[in-house]
Protein backbone atom coordinates (compact mmCIF):
# COMPACT_ATOMS: atom_id res chain seq x y z
CA UNK A 1 0.00 0.00 0.00
CA UNK A 2 2.62 2.38 1.14
CA UNK A 3 4.25 1.99 -2.85
CA UNK A 4 0.89 3.01 -4.30
CA UNK A 5 0.68 5.65 -2.00
CA UNK A 6 4.32 7.05 -3.59
CA UNK A 7 3.55 5.85 -7.03
CA UNK A 8 0.23 7.86 -6.89
CA UNK A 9 1.71 10.94 -5.15
CA UNK A 10 5.01 11.22 -7.88
CA UNK A 11 1.81 10.44 -10.88
CA UNK A 12 -0.35 13.43 -9.04
CA UNK A 13 2.72 15.75 -8.99
CA UNK A 14 4.07 15.35 -12.73
CA UNK A 15 0.26 15.60 -13.84
CA UNK A 16 0.25 18.88 -11.63
CA UNK A 17 3.76 20.05 -13.17
CA UNK A 18 3.31 19.48 -17.03
CA UNK A 19 -0.25 20.97 -16.26
CA UNK A 20 1.43 24.38 -15.02
CA UNK A 21 3.74 24.24 -17.58
CA UNK A 22 1.18 24.11 -20.17
CA UNK A 23 -0.33 26.56 -18.52
CA UNK A 24 2.73 28.85 -18.61
CA UNK A 25 3.24 28.64 -22.29
CA UNK A 26 -0.45 28.55 -23.45
CA UNK A 27 -0.28 32.39 -21.69
CA UNK A 28 2.85 32.68 -23.47
CA UNK A 29 1.47 32.38 -26.53
CA UNK A 30 -1.82 34.35 -25.90
CA UNK A 31 0.80 37.27 -25.26
CA UNK A 32 2.43 37.02 -28.07
CA UNK A 33 -0.49 37.00 -30.12
CA UNK A 34 -1.97 40.20 -28.21
CA UNK A 35 1.40 41.78 -29.01
CA UNK A 36 1.04 40.94 -32.69
CA UNK A 37 -2.75 42.04 -32.65
CA UNK A 38 -1.50 45.36 -31.19
CA UNK A 39 1.38 46.25 -33.50
CA UNK A 40 -0.69 44.67 -36.61
CA UNK A 41 -3.37 47.39 -35.37
CA UNK A 42 -0.31 49.96 -35.10
CA UNK A 43 0.73 49.50 -38.55
CA UNK A 44 -3.27 50.15 -39.88
CA UNK A 45 -3.26 53.50 -37.93
CA UNK A 46 -0.12 54.59 -39.23
CA UNK A 47 -1.34 53.68 -42.37
CA UNK A 48 -4.55 55.76 -42.50
CA UNK A 49 -2.64 58.39 -41.07
CA UNK A 50 -0.54 58.00 -44.05
CA UNK A 51 -3.24 58.00 -46.31
CA UNK A 52 -4.74 61.07 -45.14
CA UNK A 53 -1.46 63.29 -45.44
CA UNK A 54 -1.23 62.01 -49.31
CA UNK A 55 -4.66 62.27 -50.04
CA UNK A 56 -4.25 66.22 -48.57
CA UNK A 57 -0.70 66.85 -50.63
CA UNK A 58 -2.78 65.55 -53.40
CA UNK A 59 -5.51 68.04 -53.52
CA UNK A 60 -2.78 70.69 -53.06
CA UNK A 61 -1.44 69.51 -56.13
CA UNK A 62 -4.43 68.35 -58.22
CA UNK A 63 -2.89 65.51 -58.62
CA UNK A 64 -5.55 63.02 -59.86
CA UNK A 65 -5.05 59.18 -59.31
CA UNK A 66 -5.48 56.62 -62.24
CA UNK A 67 -8.69 54.81 -62.57
CA UNK A 68 -9.06 51.41 -60.25
CA UNK A 69 -5.93 52.89 -58.07
CA UNK A 70 -6.30 53.16 -54.92
CA UNK A 71 -3.90 55.41 -52.18
CA UNK A 72 -4.01 52.16 -50.06
CA UNK A 73 -2.36 49.57 -52.63
CA UNK A 74 -0.18 52.23 -53.09
CA UNK A 75 0.62 52.29 -49.53
CA UNK A 76 1.01 48.68 -48.84
CA UNK A 77 3.51 49.15 -51.88
CA UNK A 78 5.95 51.58 -49.95
CA UNK A 79 7.43 49.02 -47.40
CA UNK A 80 8.41 45.12 -47.84
CA UNK A 81 6.27 42.93 -46.01
CA UNK A 82 9.32 40.39 -45.34
CA UNK A 83 10.26 42.90 -43.12
CA UNK A 84 9.89 42.45 -39.06
CA UNK A 85 6.37 43.56 -37.91
CA UNK A 86 8.34 46.50 -35.52
CA UNK A 87 10.52 47.61 -38.69
CA UNK A 88 7.33 48.25 -40.95
CA UNK A 89 6.07 50.16 -38.38
CA UNK A 90 9.08 52.24 -38.00
CA UNK A 91 9.18 53.31 -41.89
CA UNK A 92 5.62 54.04 -41.96
CA UNK A 93 6.22 56.17 -39.11
CA UNK A 94 8.95 57.45 -41.13
CA UNK A 95 6.86 57.89 -43.76
CA UNK A 96 4.34 59.96 -42.33
CA UNK A 97 6.62 62.20 -40.57
CA UNK A 98 8.28 63.07 -43.64
CA UNK A 99 4.80 63.55 -45.57
CA UNK A 100 3.79 66.02 -42.63
CA UNK A 101 6.89 67.78 -41.90
CA UNK A 102 8.52 68.22 -45.90
CA UNK A 103 4.56 68.25 -47.59
CA UNK A 104 5.19 68.42 -51.05
CA UNK A 105 8.65 68.69 -51.38
CA UNK A 106 8.89 65.30 -49.06
CA UNK A 107 11.03 62.54 -51.07
CA UNK A 108 8.30 59.73 -50.26
CA UNK A 109 5.10 62.55 -52.09
CA UNK A 110 7.93 63.08 -55.24
CA UNK A 111 8.38 59.18 -55.50
CA UNK A 112 4.18 58.67 -55.34
CA UNK A 113 4.01 60.95 -57.99
CA UNK A 114 6.29 59.61 -60.08
CA UNK A 115 4.57 56.50 -59.60
CA UNK A 116 1.50 57.65 -61.06
CA UNK A 117 2.93 59.01 -63.90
Amino acid sequence: MDNQFILLSVGAGIIVSVAIFAAYKAGQVFGLREQIHAHTLDIEIIKLKIESALGRLLEETNVQLPEGLSLQDIIKNMVFPGDSIEEQILTYNQIYLELVVRGTASAHFLEFVNYLN
